[in-house]
């Protein structure tokens, strides 16, 4: 054979094989390769916290196809026994990427990151990360939610002006109300914001703040709520994840007359209080967790996530 015909099929061949490395490697790996992610959730899709973690699971199914497999525990509370153990299960099923969204999952799923190091374990809203030992595999993120919540105290902020100018409340009267679950840096961080954004606006502002000590207890935060209101709150915001303060705000504004107003988190509140409702916040969790499922399957080993 001509030595020139060779060498054009050998340059065929090269690039052909250059091309299917290129697009492999820009595509983040192979296109049969199927990563499993577990998600272990410390409540039901009875919440909106756990929803907005849903959200960011249907994310990784539409963005990634048949490439990505995802496994799901719920009701894991933020015992360490319950949630190692929820963790064993999900390497066994073969998980290279977990996802625990409880702050108080924190110190297990640490713990478990020691154990499996060729597993990627990312922590919502914990703040272990830099503690000693300080792991590769062990990442923890959050949403700039203080943001949100500023913007919410704002619009809480022209509400109590708009009820001073119509003559329905003193401004030496002008109190709102959270109710917290924790008193944790995040619950902190969050209504300094929110009351920062109602004084911008409303210099005279007072508020006054009230712990549940759980996340997620319909019954706690609505008698919460109640509180505040019977103590001249007339408007309402939360860092908890149930509906029970923008119903409290509702009831007490349709059945008995109060002006109240309520400020919510992680889901809209209209259509439990669509006469009190003014605005909500939430965090998409998304950008976050469609990044580090790419990190994973390009085999990218990052503190930075």
């Amino acid at each position: 054979m001509n030595n020139r015909y060779v060498l054009t099929i050998l340059t065929v061949v090269v690039g052909v094989i250059l091309m299917y490395f290129m697009t492999s490697w820009l595509s983040g790996g192979k296109k049969d390769e199927v990563l499993k992610v577990g998600f272990i959730y410390n409540s039901d899709m009875a919440t909106a916290y756990s929803i907005n973690f849903a959200r960011a699971k249907t994310d990784l199914e539409n963005e990634f196809g048949d490439r990505i497999q995802i496994f799901q525990k719920y009701n894991i509370s933020e015992t360490g026994e319950a949630c190692e153990k929820a963790i064993e299960d999900l390497v066994g099923e073969g998980c290279r990427m977990i996802v625990a969204i409880s702050y108080g999952h924190g110190s297990a799923t640490k713990k478990m990151a020691e154990k499996y190091p060729s597993v990627e374990f990312c922590h919502a809203t914990g703040d272990l990360a830099d503690v000693e030992p300080v792991l590769p595999n062990y990442h923890t993120f959050m949403g700039t939610i203080h943001e949100g919540r500023y913007v919410c105290g704002i619009i809480a902020g022209m509400k109590l002006n708009e009820l001073i100018a119509s003559g329905k409340l003193k401004r030496n009267r002008a109190k709102v109300g959270y109710v917290g679950a924790f008193s944790y840096a995040e619950v902190i961080s969050g209504y300094t914001a929110f009351f920062l954004g109602v004084r911008s606006v409303v210099p005279e502002a007072e508020m006054l703040v009230r712990y549940t000590e759980t996340w997620s207890n319909h019954v706690i935060e609505k008698k919460t709520a109640e509180k505040l209101i019977d103590e001249g709150c007339v408007i309402i915001s939360q860092h908890s994840d149930t509906s029970g303060p923008a119903i409290a705000c509702e009831e007490a504004s349709i059945k008995k007359g109060k002006t109240v107003f309520h400020v919510g988190y992680n889901q809209s509140m209209t259509d439990v209080a669509p006469t009190t409702s003014l605005v909500s916040c939430r965090i998409d969790w998304s950008p976050y967790i469609l990044a580090a499922a790419r990190a994973v399957m390009s085999g990218k080993k990052s503190r930075g996530w």
